[in-house]
């Protein structure tokens, strides 16, 4: 079934689905419970899709940090939900240590190109003391879609020296090519209502939300949000 799926089709009724959910979001929490309706639609499709023995090959899980110094990017809704995700699962004490983290992950790595940010091996902004994923229920789309299959080589990758040969990592390609094509067609719906669809750095954008506190109603009355 994998081996004919139309990602082309899909990203198309991904956009339908997220233009419909978004077409009269007027508040955050409406525009965080579009965002885990079509995250969980898209999971749900990629069991109902996807080869489970295949799926089940993954190596990425819940602690493994290794591809957790990358650029990750998100779309603003995304962001948003991790926000208020961040807010109602942590005491206030621990999302100010949190908030601090992302500030400091943004001004680190804002201007850094992809290859810049694995040099310098600065961790993503939501791990644990213990190297675990603290948004990894409500993680971005495109950090679902990192399919490793082979864990070593994903070490090997991130730690080598800068300019070595490239080291191709086998990948679970339904499941990234599922979650690219969502991520495509929630970015274009985006942009069909007049809304931000940009890419943007993870950390920057929940930055943002935490700095600002309008910016998610900046983002429902279509404003270009700034980056800074």
């Amino acid at each position: 079934m994998t081996a004919s799926f139309d990602f082309t089709a899909y990203t198309d009724s991904f956009q339908i689905a997220a233009v419909s959910l978004f077409d009269e979001a007027a508040t955050p929490v409406e525009v965080a419970g579009g965002t885990y309706l079509l995250v969980a639609a898209v999971e749900y499709d990629l069991l109902c899709f996807g080869d489970r023995p295949a799926l089940d090959r993954v190596a990425c899980r819940p602690g493994c940090q290794t591809c957790c110094i990358l650029n990750v990017s998100v779309l603003f809704p995304e962001a948003v939900a991790i926000y208020r995700f961040l807010k109602k699962r942590l005491k206030d004490s621990e999302l100010q240590l949190v908030r601090e983290r992302i500030r400091e992950v943004h001004v680190r790595t804002h201007w850094l190109t992809d290859d810049e940010r694995i040099e310098i091996h600065e961790p993503c902004a939501f791990l644990d003391e213990h190297g675990r994923c603290l948004i990894h229920p409500a993680r971005p789309l495109l950090c679902r879609s990192v399919t490793s299959l082979e864990p070593d080589l994903c070490v090997e990758v991130v730690t080598a020296p800068p300019f070595s040969e490239a080291v191709t990592i086998p990948m679970n390609l339904f499941q990234k090519n599922l979650m690219d094509a969502a991520y495509v067609g929630f970015s274009s719906a985006l942009e069909a209502l007049g809304l931000d669809g940009r890419a943007w750095r993870l950390a920057t954008a929940v930055n943002r939300l935490f700095s600002v506190p309008g910016a998610t109603g900046e983002f429902l009355a279509g404003k270009a949000i700034s980056r800074n």
